[in-house]
């Protein structure tokens, strides 16, 4: 009936978009997701499936500079990621996209190094991550 309704942040836990063929989930109240030692209870995207996981929080900001001419400011959009590993018992902040700040949390990840290079896995490519993971979640014994 055209009126606004606002939910309390602490009632969503879960977001998933559908595309025809694809498909986006964001959680929250994520378990063990934390940030400085306090709980992190923003809306994380889970970029890929299995008992490894590669979460993405995005934060945009608006940011503003003087022209030149010093006439006018420009305003933009700023993005800033945060990602984060998840297993069953721990989420671990990365704090730089890596294979050293990835690879360290998944057990045997050394046994992938010949699919790694032949598959030329980039870690600093979060696609590259996801493929890596999907495929190391594939064939891991659960």
């Amino acid at each position: 009936d055209n009126e606004e309704m606002v939910v309390d942040d602490n009632v969503i836990n879960r977001i998933v978009f559908l595309g025809n063929n694809d498909s986006t989930v964001f959680i929250g109240q994520v378990p063990h997701l934390l940030v400085n030692n306090k709980p992190f209870n923003k809306l994380v995207q889970v970029l890929n499936t299995g008992k490894y996981q590669l979460l993405k929080y995005t934060s945009r900001n608006v940011t503003s500079e003087e022209t030149p001419s010093h006439t006018s400011r420009v305003y933009q959009y700023k993005d800033t990621y945060r990602y984060f590993m998840r297993s069953e018992e721990r989420v671990e902040d990365i704090k730089k996209l890596s294979s050293e700040n990835i690879l360290i949390y998944l057990p045997i990840a050394s046994s992938y190094n010949d699919w790694i290079k032949e598959n030329k896995i980039n870690f600093k490519n979060e696609k590259d991550i996801i493929r890596f993971l999907n495929h190391y979640n594939s064939n891991i014994k659960n």
